[in-house]
């Protein structure tokens, strides 16, 4: 498995988008617990650029939705941004709920498409 770049991470998860790497980098414990899952105990070993990608997405939105409680997000016209600057005010929780459950939904997909290439 590759690894995962701050651009790929962002490309898959636009609500983490940071021009400084380091929310990027308070994730990396998540992603790569993900990607120790997805090769350890799922077993995933991408044959092919396709399945690569599947894999990177799913990692990305595993790792994201893990730490949407830990973040701190602020709601934009464009949806949320994560921050870390006390001029923001935090989304409401309802808000930042609806975000994890989009994380969800999108992971779980994820997750079933690279199932089913694997088959």
């Amino acid at each position: 498995m590759t690894a995962i770049t701050q651009q790929m991470f962002e490309r898959v998860v636009p609500a983490f988008r940071d021009a400084e790497p380091r929310i990027f980098e308070a994730l990396q414990p998540m992603v790569l617990k993900w990607q120790y899952v997805c090769h350890n105990d799922l077993g995933i070993e991408p044959q092919d650029e396709t399945t690569e990608q599947m894999l990177t997405q799913y990692v990305c939105l595993a790792a994201a939705y893990d730490a949407v409680p830990q973040m701190d997000l602020a709601a934009t016209e464009n949806g949320f941004a994560v921050v870390s600057n006390q001029n923001y005010a935090p989304a409401s929780r309802d808000r930042v709920m609806a975000l994890r459950e989009e994380l969800r939904g999108q992971r779980s997909d994820a997750r079933d498409r690279l199932m089913l290439r694997l088959v």
